[in-house]
């Protein structure tokens, strides 16, 4: 592609803390929401005011704890950083909550915002690698 067609996409890919999933049996103390929007500031309003995703309107954001603005080249590499980001909170999640084995519940965003999905393959993937090559931060 040349960079002449090339349209770099502002997107802030956001993570918010949430009230814990009181639907889950034995949930953790909290819920994680992952997002992406070009209007930081409008969007993540939107889920304090209760007028954004399910997610959030079922389980209240408390805190915004992460934020990324990185320019992508498509909406696309957007989405794919949105479900890096997803994955990689739902194994936080899990690692951090060994006898919770539905941990990875409390979190949805990007292509994993249904709540009641089925764990994603890629994170049953990753949960099968031995400890000593996981990357959770």
């Amino acid at each position: 592609m040349s960079s002449l067609n090339a349209v770099t996409v502002t997107a802030y890919c956001y993570v918010l803390e949430c009230q814990a999933r009181t639907d889950l049996s034995n949930a953790p103390a909290c819920s994680y929401y992952v997002g992406s929007t070009s209007n930081v500031n409008m969007r993540i309003a939107q889920h304090f005011n209760g007028s954004a995703a399910r997610f959030t309107q079922a389980f209240k954001p408390i805190r915004v704890t992460e934020l990324d603005v990185t320019p992508r080249l498509t909406a696309q590499e957007v989405l794919a950083f949105e479900n890096e980001t997803t994955l990689r909170y739902m194994e936080r999640m899990m690692t951090e909550n060994p006898d919770k084995p539905d941990a990875w519940r409390a979190v949805a965003g990007g292509s994993y915002c249904k709540i009641d999905q089925s764990m994603p393959h890629e994170l049953r993937r990753r949960l099968s690698r031995p400890a000593s090559t996981k990357s959770v931060s």
